[in-house]
């Protein structure tokens, strides 16, 4: 498992020295949250999600819109909800996030929320700050060495995976190593 760094992020030192310390943090079944700056700017520039937020902005400020300004009413809106839950949300499996380290450190995410920390409106105009917070595990799930792709199945028959997927779930290991 620890040759997985070199493997999967060849192609950026950054990220490289980002992958390398999760799976420290796997092997030393720690758990807790983990962030790193490098991280986060490769999120962000990703292109799957500027797509993500960019299509999210749209359906936001059409409701806002829709409902004049009154975003109280967004909470209990069946389309708006709806709308939102149909805008894909990012992944990172480009050719190139195969070594830019992207693919091995996230690939999808768990999930996420979208928070409006500011807002403005005084009955013509809104203005506000909108946060996107993206989460993951760093684990696999039984998907990741079986999906219809392939290449998921053939990183599971290496012993790199293997040894990752065995180790999160072998019992005798007392659930030591955990996703986190």
């Amino acid at each position: 498992m620890e040759q997985l760094p070199s493997m999967f992020a060849v192609g950026n030192a950054s990220m490289r020295n980002v992958v390398y310390n999760m799976v420290d943090r796997f092997l030393s079944g720690t758990g807790n949250d983990f962030s790193d700056p490098a991280l986060t700017s490769a999120v962000q520039n990703h292109s799957s999600t500027i797509s993500f937020v960019s299509n999210s902005l749209q359906v936001l400020t059409s409701a806002i819109n829709d409902f004049e300004g009154e975003i109280v009413l967004l909470a209990t809106d069946a389309a708006f909800y709806n709308n939102m839950t149909n805008v894909p949300e990012p992944v990172y499996n480009t050719i190139a996030d195969y070594t830019n380290g992207l693919k091995i450190a996230l690939n999808g995410i768990w999930g996420y929320n979208i928070d409006i920390v500011k807002y403005e409106f005084d009955g013509a105009n809104y203005s506000g700050i909108i946060q996107f917070t993206l989460f993951d595990h760093f684990g696999l799930d039984v998907g990741d060495i079986t999906d219809s792709s392939g290449t998921s199945e053939l990183l599971g028959y290496t012993n790199q995976f293997g040894s990752w997927f065995v180790l999160q779930r072998y019992i005798n290991c007392n659930s030591q190593y955990k996703p986190f």
